[in-house]
């Protein structure tokens, strides 16, 4: 058994009697469940992060050995870092149906690429910004609040569910009108390194492996779904299905997206003592909600400049493309150049 169903056990309360509307007794969490909290894991994290960095007075041998007790440390209460840990989303949408009384429970999930992720020639010791490291990435509450990274999870198994994680309940009207607000989901995750990031994200950043996704009920603690894996199909994922982008430009309604406003990348200090120069090229995807999303560098740059590209791109502002008079994604390169004066 592994240590997120160990912990999640522990932590289960006994099965409720069933309802009318219920025919298996349903999951119970803790009463007024919170999850772990997410300011006191980066603190952390952040921490464990700069302990990990291997010292130039320290022999490779004496270093690794020093990586293996420091691992062993409790990181919240008596739990360490290869411990999981619960992290609840405040972002759940909620889709009732009054006919079969179905509640359809989902929570967005963003993709920052649309190939496999590579990390070749990645820094982890100078990375801030993981959205290069993992695939997938979750909101736990608003744009400023954590954001959760992964590359795999239960439910993100068909391309009708790559951006969601959902689950369904039989729900009768008033329960359902009550949590089309106010369901919550929890995930069970284990951080993997680099862990954590708090430069790019006022809330931080965590890199995970997704183990259990449950939607539940905060005011009564009940487990209303939980998003799995299918039968012998553990963490699969198939890339989302695209558009034919090309053929939008021989579409003579087709609009190009319009840039209004590109902010500068600036240099990182390590970058200027090294005289680095050169350009950056990313490909990003220009959504119809205007927003930069599905980020993939096409060409980097050493000691954090890659990183501050990026963190350009995403304040890019401008209006959407537009085809047969509708605003539509469409993606596009940019590049970024960096020169000393």
């Amino acid at each position: 058994m592994n240590v997120f169903r160990l912990l999640l056990l522990l932590l289960l309360a006994c099965a409720v009697t069933a309802s009318a509307q219920r025919s298996d007794p349903p999951d119970r969490l803790p009463p007024n469940f919170t999850g772990d909290d997410p300011a006191i894991l980066l603190r952390q994290l952040l921490d464990l992060r700069k302990r990990l960095l291997k010292s130039e007075f320290e022999t490779t041998q004496a270093y690794e050995a020093r990586i293996v007790e420091e691992k062993k440390k409790p990181l919240v209460d008596h739990r360490t870092i290869e411990t999981s840990y619960l992290l609840v989303a405040h972002t759940v949408h909620a889709e009732y149906d009054a006919d079969r009384q179905i509640m359809t429970f989902s929570l967005p999930v963003e993709t920052n690429y649309d190939g496999e992720v590579s990390r070749d020639n990645i820094d982890n010791r100078v990375m801030t910004d993981l959205s290069r490291l993992a695939k997938y990435q979750v909101s736990l509450g608003g744009v400023t609040d954590p954001h959760v990274f992964f590359d795999r999870a239960p439910g993100l198994y068909s391309p009708q569910s790559d951006k969601e994680f959902t689950a369904t309940a039989k729900l009768g009207v008033a329960d359902a009108r009550r949590l089309k607000t106010s369901a919550k989901a929890v995930l069970g995750v284990k951080f993997l390194e680099p862990y954590a990031t708090g430069a790019y994200q006022e809330g931080g950043q965590f890199l995970v492996q997704v183990s259990d996704v449950l939607f539940f009920d905060p005011q009564t603690s009940i487990v209303l779904g939980k998003a799995s894996f299918p039968r012998g199909k553990p963490y699969v994922t198939l890339p989302p299905s695209t558009p034919d982008y090309a053929s939008y430009t021989k579409n003579p309604t087709f609009k190009w997206p319009r840039i209004l406003a590109k902010p500068e990348a600036t240099y990182s200090d390590e970058a200027s003592r090294h005289h680095i120069t050169g350009t950056v090229l990313l490909q990003l995807m220009f959504a119809e909600t205007g927003q930069i999303t599905q980020i993939r560098v096409l060409r980097e740059l050493p000691y954090g400049l890659t990183e501050r590209a990026i963190a350009a791109a995403r304040q890019i502002r401008f209006e959407p493309a537009e085809l047969n008079g509708r605003k539509v994604d469409y993606p596009m390169k940019v590049v970024y150049t960096f020169e000393l004066h």
